[in-house]
């Protein structure tokens, strides 16, 4: 079988991913933007879809930071191990090489 055509995936479609993938885990809460300042800025300003998701491209590869508000009593550690894990599997085969991700906690409700 030969391929007829090339398949691309944007920036923005890695950080929908991993938004949908994060929202769906037991013990988030919602997605929430960061504080400015700390060097990584998210992809696409104003995006509904990713708020909460930011990336940054390097020549090693991408790295997603996810920013989550999580429910009290929560093992965290637990979710965000859960978190990096599934986004690493459903992005593996997207093309992008994924250098890192980080979820950080930015509040508990």
């Amino acid at each position: 079988m030969s391929a007829i055509g090339i398949v691309t995936v944007s920036e923005r479609t890695v950080m929908q991913i991993a938004a949908h993938i994060a929202k769906q885990h037991d013990g988030v809460k919602r997605l929430t933007d960061k504080k400015s300042g700390d060097g990584i800025t998210r992809a696409i300003k104003g995006s509904r879809d990713t708020k909460g998701v930011y990336i940054l491209k390097s020549k090693q590869g991408l790295a997603l930071e996810i920013c989550i508000i999580c429910s009290y009593g929560i093992n965290t550690v637990r979710l965000c191990t859960d978190i990096t894990k599934r986004i690493k599997s459903e992005l593996n085969d997207t093309g992008f090489k994924i250098k890192e991700i980080n979820v950080r906690i930015m509040g508990v409700e």
